[in-house]
């Protein structure tokens, strides 16, 4: 258990360098752009829990399908995302190529405060009417009433 927790620190610490220093470089060097941290939460911390594997099993047999399954997954985990990216690529939209606009993809409101005026225009009416209504002597309101039998 001692090993596992050494183990899992070290790949959350590498997880954490890798959202503040890797995430950065490989964007402004590569244009890589990982949304969900993909690579950082899961990559990097399952390649040392795969190479921890491969030295920690007693037998070279098992140690040699360790590393061949490493291998299939690093070749699935690559694969996929060019076929993904091959498919972004084809349905991407060049006049509309911008990072985190939201337009593009969805119907957002023309000013960010529209949605906010409303909501601010029905409580000022709502206070208006119950301001109203408290003045108004021939207005009973019938939900304070309590009876107890």
């Amino acid at each position: 258990p001692v090993w596992a927790m050494v183990v899992g620190s070290i790949a959350g610490v590498l997880s954490v360098i890798g959202y503040t220093h890797i995430q950065p470089f490989l964007f402004s060097t590569f244009k890589l752009h990982d949304t969900c941290g993909i690579h950082n939460l899961h990559g990097m911390p399952g390649v040392i829990g795969a190479f921890v594997s491969i030295i920690a099993v007693q037998s070279s047999e098992q140690a040699s399908k360790q590393a061949l399954g490493m291998l299939v997954a690093f070749g699935f985990a690559i694969g996929g995302g060019i076929v993904t990216s091959i498919v972004i690529s084809m349905l991407r939209n060049e006049e509309e190529d911008e990072m985190f606009i939201d337009d593009v993809f969805w119907v957002t409101p023309v000013e960010p405060t529209a949605q906010t005026n409303a909501l601010e225009t029905v409580s000022q009416h709502g206070r208006q009417s119950q301001d109203s209504a408290r003045h108004d002597p021939n207005h009973h309101d019938d939900s304070a009433t309590v009876t107890v039998a």
